[in-house]
């Protein structure tokens, strides 16, 4: 679950959106989001209006992510 607004949403496809964010690891921070959005938009529906609390939110997670595996 991750927290978006005031809501916890279940991620379909979590760790694949994690391991594609990690597999763009060396473009830039915004690259890296749009490729992550675009992953996680092929398992969920993200609505227009809150795309960006999604990918803030999304990116946070890969932020711990990558730090609970130790990677990078």
């Amino acid at each position: 679950m991750v927290k978006i607004g005031d809501s916890e949403v279940g991620i379909a496809g979590f760790d694949f959106i994690m391991w594609t964010g990690y597999d763009a690891r060396d473009k830039s921070e915004d690259e890296v989001k749009a490729v992550m959005l675009e992953e996680m938009r092929k398992y969920n529906y993200v609505p227009k209006a809150v795309e960006k609390e999604y990918l803030e939110a999304i990116w946070q997670e890969y932020k711990n992510y990558k730090f609970v595996c130790k990677i990078d």
